[in-house]
């Protein structure tokens, strides 16, 4: 029985590919390192927590996820949150004060 690959699975061979330039990968990680290089675009807006704060590179400390995620807007609301998502929703994207101070150091470079 042949288990079929996960979708990580076509990610990480791609990430290799991407990511090992002493070596010339074979052509099925080249097709898929196409299919992800526009995620590793670094022109995607950082996106905060309007609670917490955390962001796309720092995350709880228990680990915690996007339920609610706005790129343009770099805002959304993470798994450790979910009390917000009902805020959210109804469109109060409002910013705790710990949320917006996490913002301000990371644009002060403080990240």
């Amino acid at each position: 029985m042949t288990q079929e690959p996960k979708p990580q699975d076509d990610l990480h061979e791609a990430w290799n590919a991407l990511s090992a330039p002493d070596r010339e990968p074979p052509r099925e990680d080249m097709a898929a390192a196409a299919t992800i290089s526009p995620m590793l675009d670094t022109d995607v807006e950082v996106c905060f927590c309007i609670e917490c704060g955390c962001d796309d590179w720092h995350a709880c400390p228990g680990g915690c996820s996007w339920l609610r995620v706005d790129r343009a807007a770099g805002l959304g609301v993470c798994s450790e949150c979910a009390s917000r998502v009902a805020d959210w929703d109804r469109g109060d994207r409002t910013c705790t004060e710990e949320s917006q101070m996490a913002q301000d150091m990371a644009w002060e470079g403080g990240q």
